[in-house]
């Protein structure tokens, strides 16, 4: 481009989050391709983490006379990926996005909306809100068409909305021998097939009795149980309550693993059962089968754009379900090549916005 450009990123970022820091992997990754003379700056909850992990200059995302200058000085704003805009888990993360999305249009800079899974939003106000600071953006990519139905219902034109695919998608197969090692590592046996479960605390925990007795069948058979967090050690705790449930004994990855780590251990799985969404992500783009534990929408969505596996929501979640859609998971294919591609315009999009060949999706 033969300048410099300077970007910032906003998302969930520095908090140990596999699937969003594996996202921020994608990105930068895919950015660096189409867009090579530019400079990033993340906004973090850990800058000295994200710095080291992915060679950016990093902000605390709490630090807003920095972040101000920052957004004065940009190219273009970039707000995701993820599931960033949603009020199920807090309404001030909610409304922290959006004022930083707010600030970038009100100093007049291009805003990108990035690959975003959008919602759920149950306030009312909120939903106003929503609608009223995304109308001023200048491009909307989101990875499923759950959450472009949802933009719509909010007052936002569905032609300004594209419906792509999860940045993580992107990222190439990783060689397996790394997730032999740390596999090794935690005495996990590598001849017997080996599952991968990936939870999360959610309510009262109330869905434990049923995937309990699915993963002790799953065990009767031989079949070897990994238990994953992939919020580390935010999921610590859910992961040893599951593992004292369970009559195998079984392992537990203990260790904050980097992105490239958790691929090539998922791709050493015969089967990932996950809540976590970019569990289920993970296995997809390893070519690994999965089955989802539907806890969110966002959930959902994936499963239905890829034709996955589910259990349905894990409301309804009997041990009967888990099993039938463990027997079914290996018979579905993802296209990944479809994906990928998909994923690919979110970044076709960026740069023209940057290079200022369009100014709205």
């Amino acid at each position: 481009m033969g300048k410099k450009y300077r970007a910032i990123i906003s998302g969930y970022y520095g908090f140990r989050n596999a699937g969003d820091e594996a996202i921020l992997t994608a990105m930068l990754n895919s950015f660096k391709l189409v867009l090579p003379d530019m400079e990033f700056v993340v906004l973090s909850g850990d800058p000295h983490y994200t710095s080291i992990n992915h060679g950016v200059t990093s902000i605390h995302r709490f630090s807003f006379w920095q972040i101000i200058k920052e957004i004065f000085n940009c190219h273009v704003f970039i707000s995701g990926g993820g599931s960033l805009l949603q009020d199920s888990t807090s309404k001030r993360s909610l409304l922290y996005y959006l004022s930083l999305i707010w600030l970038a249009n009100l100093f007049n800079k291009p805003v990108m909306l990035y690959a975003q899974g959008i919602g759920p939003i149950q306030s009312g106000v909120l939903k106003k809100i929503t609608g009223y600071v995304l109308n001023k953006v200048n491009c909307i990519t989101v990875r499923d068409v759950e959450s472009k139905k949802f933009l719509v219902s909010l007052g936002i034109d569905e032609n300004r909305i594209k419906v792509t695919a999860d940045v993580v998608f992107l990222l190439p197969k990783t060689q397996l021998q790394d997730g032999k090692i740390l596999l090794n590592r935690f005495g996990v046996r590598q001849e017997n097939a080996i599952i991968g479960v990936a939870v999360r605390s959610w309510g009262n925990d109330a869905y434990f009795g049923a995937l309990v007795d699915a993963l002790d069948i799953l065990a009767d058979r031989g079949k070897q149980i990994l238990l994953i967090p992939f919020q580390y050690p935010y999921d610590m705790g859910c992961v040893r309550k599951l593992q004292r449930a369970l009559r195998h004994p079984v392992k537990i990855l203990d260790k904050d693993c980097d992105t490239q780590e958790m691929l090539s251990i998922v791709g050493n799985l015969e089967t990932v059962i996950g809540m976590r969404l970019h569990s289920l992500i993970f296995a997809a783009a390893m070519g690994v089968p999965f089955v989802a534990l539907e806890y969110d929408p966002k959930v959902t969505g994936f499963v239905e754009m890829v034709g996955g596996c589910s259990t349905g929501s894990v409301e309804a979640l009997t041990t009967e379900k888990i099993l039938q859609a463990y027997e079914d998971s290996g018979k579905v294919h993802v296209d990944l090549e479809k994906y990928k591609n998909l994923a690919n315009e979110n970044n076709k999009l960026l740069q023209a916005i940057v290079e200022r060949s369009v100014v709205k999706c």
